[in-house]
């Protein structure tokens, strides 16, 4: 996968997002922390619909436009991950280092896999860009 964000390889770091966020004179909302604070070190891929209702936990009715503004403006600047293609929802990965993410068709549970370099090259062909793998299958769990 190569590396197109500016903090590709990395996990989402509030800290250095909010940094960035004052540097380019954005708005530092009580909002767009509580979506940084929901994202920071979850691995369970949430969908928009479930951080909206996690930010209205934490401060009451919100706007779902503020969320995904949040969102949208997160996976542009490198932040996080958007997954499509997930049946109806997307999802969010604040994840950026190279994995693919398995699904279970059963429970739906969205899991991280590492990547074999070896792998990659023997499956993708070189003039192409992978931005996502996704898998489909049963997990442990379901089987």
């Amino acid at each position: 996968m190569k590396a197109t964000k500016a903090y590709y390889g990395t996990m989402l770091d509030p800290a250095m997002a909010i940094n960035v966020f004052k540097e380019q004179k954005a708005r530092m909302t009580a909002q767009r922390l509580a979506v940084f604070d929901i994202l920071h070190n979850n691995y369970s891929h949430p969908s928009a619909e479930e951080i909206i209702e996690k930010v209205r936990k934490k401060l009451g009715h919100v706007s779902i436009a503020t969320i995904y503004n949040t969102l949208d403006t997160l996976e542009k600047r490198g932040f996080i991950v958007k997954l499509d293609g997930l049946e109806t929802k997307s999802h969010y990965d604040p994840d950026t280092r190279d994995h693919a993410h398995c699904i279970c068709t059963k429970c739906k549970t969205i899991f991280d896999v590492e990547i074999k370099e070896c792998t990659k090259e023997q499956i993708v062909p070189s003039n192409f860009v992978v931005t996502n793998i996704i898998l489909h299958g049963i997990c442990e769990n379901c089987k």
